[in-house]
């Protein structure tokens, strides 16, 4: 996925800053809702897993949440 500002940001176990091209690569210009969803959020979410770090994340949505997540393979 990359974008203007080069490669997309890498999620890791333990997060990291993101830098300030990162955020405006990938961020998008506003926040926005059209039917339920926000466009770019894909992106969105790759720049806040990045700054949150996997760890983090999977203890915000629960062990369980996170291997269902995981394991299902569906689209």
């Amino acid at each position: 996925m990359a974008e203007r500002g080069g490669p997309a940001p890498a999620p890791d176990v333990m997060g990291r800053p993101v830098t300030v091209e990162e955020f405006t690569a990938f961020a998008p210009e506003k926040l926005e809702l059209s039917e339920g969803r926000i466009p770019g959020g894909e992106k969105l979410v790759l720049v806040l897993l990045t700054s949150l770090g996997l760890r983090r994340v999977a203890a915000l949505v629960g062990r369980e949440a996170w291997l269902r997540a995981v394991e299902d393979q569906h689209p």
